[in-house]
């Protein structure tokens, strides 16, 4: 069931997302990255896979917009 807000940590941070496509979507590049920090951490010496690059570079995309500032 959606009820519109996402929380982190037990309720340590919560976010409002306007819609269920926005918190499934969240969620999943929550897991990737999950799985990409725990094989980072269980194989410090390998490299990524090519997924893995693609949803860390899908991430870094996303974080690092800057919603502040528009030109229109």
């Amino acid at each position: 069931m959606y009820a519109g807000v996402i929380i982190l940590d037990g309720n340590r941070a919560r976010f409002s997302v306007p819609d269920w496509k926005t918190a499934l979507a969240l969620k999943v590049l929550r897991a990737r990255l999950r799985d990409l920090l725990i094989r980072s951490f269980r194989l410090p010496g390998r490299l990524p896979t090519a997924q893995q690059e693609k949803w860390l570079d899908t991430w870094q995309r996303i974080f690092s917009q800057n919603f502040g500032d528009r030109e229109r």
